[in-house]
């Protein structure tokens, strides 16, 4: 599982992940538990929603990089038989 901190930690673009995770918290904040159609409309077309819609696709992108290169490193320091 990754965590908040595995994403700083390992991501390409630490400030794009730190506001990704924020916005993602502050849309917590605003619907709480009311997840029901309109909780869910109150928040989609915000500023806030539509950042972390953008901002998640390139924690994601870093994310996959790094995923990328740990298996690569994996693979160079796995014993062959």
């Amino acid at each position: 599982m990754i965590t908040a901190i595995h994403m700083l930690i390992y991501s390409d673009d630490p400030a794009a992940t730190r506001a990704f995770l924020r916005d993602v918290n502050d849309i917590q904040k605003v619907i709480g538990n009311d997840l029901t159609p309109t909780g869910q409309a109150s928040v989609k077309q915000t500023a806030v929603a539509q950042s972390v819609h953008s901002e998640g696709a390139r924690v994601k992108s870093s994310i996959d990089d790094a995923e990328q290169a740990i298996d690569r490193f994996r693979s160079q320091i796995t014993p062959t038989n």
